[in-house]
């Protein structure tokens, strides 16, 4: 009869063992998590009174750019943030890049007024398609900018970018219906903006690896993510990854996030 010490001992092995085993499996399954979105706020829609998660009010918004001021995080561009990336340059100890999916009218109301007065930089990625039609890119958005209004935009010192031209579902497209549908996108930004920086922001934030040598072949310097990541993937092809900023998400997450991110 085994005594209750052998017994107590193959439990507290059977434990080690055990332990052992779960943490092997979450550094397996933590290697195949993206990166971390850092550094690079995503926002969608601004309104008052908020109808969808994807959308921030204007007093949350400025509490966010009150923080980021006051904790002297120094807002940069994304055009600075790449070429600072790709030339190897230094980026400021704290800092962050404001980018707007999907060009709302709220953005145009709330978001640009409040961009001037604390004088952060930030980029625009809109649906071209869209634009053209009047139509936002959901129901509860506040609406969407025209062509004008981008303009203002653009005569400001902002960036606007592409969002795709209908917002589609890019890895639900083939090789040719994805060329169109950038390529459709940046000849919209061009004839109607004089806009040639050739950054893309995926629509739904989907695509598949092997669209990467896509994006390549048609001039495009980096392509925005908030879901699918596919890792380094191809040199030439910039990945700027995000944090998405919703109606709930605390000014001090995004703090939080910028601040304790690794460069």
């Amino acid at each position: 009869m085994k005594t209750p010490s052998f017994i107590i001992c193959i439990f507290f092995v059977s434990i080690n063992i055990a332990l052992v085993a779960y943490s092997a499996s979450r550094i397996e399954f933590n290697k195949r998590l993206p990166p971390k979105p850092a550094h690079i706020l995503c926002y969608h829609d601004i309104d008052p009174a908020p109808q969808t998660q994807w959308a921030r009010s204007p007093k949350m918004l400025l509490a966010d750019f009150d923080l980021l001021k006051k904790s002297q995080v120094e807002v940069i561009s994304l055009d600075t943030f790449i070429n600072s990336t790709q030339n190897g340059l230094p980026l400021p100890e704290k800092w962050a890049v404001i980018t707007f999916d999907d060009v709302t009218k709220g953005q145009f109301d709330y978001a640009r007024p409040l961009l001037k007065e604390y004088k952060f930089p930030a980029t625009f990625f809109a649906p071209t398609a869209l634009v053209e039609s009047g139509e936002p890119v959901i129901s509860g958005f506040t609406g969407i900018m025209n062509w004008k209004e981008l303009k203002a935009l653009v005569d400001e010192g902002f960036q606007v970018a592409s969002h795709g031209h209908t917002h589609s579902d890019l890895s639900a497209l083939s090789g040719q219906m994805l060329k169109k549908e950038i390529r459709d996108s940046l000849l919209a930004l061009a004839s109607n903006l004089n806009v040639n920086e050739a950054d893309v922001c995926l629509p739904f934030g989907l695509y598949r690896q092997e669209q990467e040598k896509l994006f390549i072949e048609l001039g495009v310097r980096s392509i925005a993510l908030t879901t699918t990541d596919h890792g380094s993937g191809e040199p030439g092809l910039m990945k700027i990854r995000r944090f998405e900023v919703k109606a709930d998400t605390k000014s001090s997450t995004v703090l939080r996030t910028i601040i304790g991110a690794a460069p």
